[in-house]
């Protein structure tokens, strides 16, 4: 009885921990000497993916979508007169979230703000009923990020 009590308790645990798959590709490199980024305000996994960002030498600015922008550096006028970065690169994350509580999966986007190049591309599936675990997608990130650095 014992054993199956166990073994009942460790599938549970087992499906609502939500295993999860990374994807990702990387398109680019990130300059060591310009490691500032734009990221969303809020979402179920922006605290965590800030938090990860700074303690790797980030310099962390808020996207604010409702600001007229200018790129500083560009040959368009057409693309200098929407868009201005003062950070080196934006990060663009979409959520897909269960009953409001859980993140099922976490698409990130590393765009270079000097070129729109995209330099980095992940996503986070869950595999389970409970969710990804932003803290780990995070982390994973800021590691898979530290990989393209030169």
């Amino acid at each position: 009885m014992l054993l199956s009590t166990k073994i009942l308790v460790s599938c549970i645990a087992l499906i609502l921990s939500g295993c999860y798959s990374i994807k990702m590709v990387k398109l680019g490199t990130v300059i060591k000497d310009n490691k500032t980024i734009e990221v969303p305000a809020t979402g179920f996994s922006t605290m965590d993916i800030k938090s990860a960002l700074a303690q790797d030498g980030w310099k962390i600015k808020v996207a604010n979508e409702n600001v007229q922008r200018n790129r500083l550096d560009s040959s368009n006028p057409k693309i200098d007169a929407k868009n201005q970065y003062d950070a080196g690169y934006r990060l663009l994350i979409s959520e897909s979230v269960r009953n409001n509580q859980w993140v099922i999966g976490i698409s990130a986007s590393v765009i270079d703000n000097k070129t729109n190049d995209e330099i980095f591309n992940m996503y986070c599936d869950s595999k389970g009923l409970g969710g990804c675990f932003p803290d780990d997608v995070a982390m994973e990130l800021v590691k898979e990020l530290k990989t393209i650095e030169k």
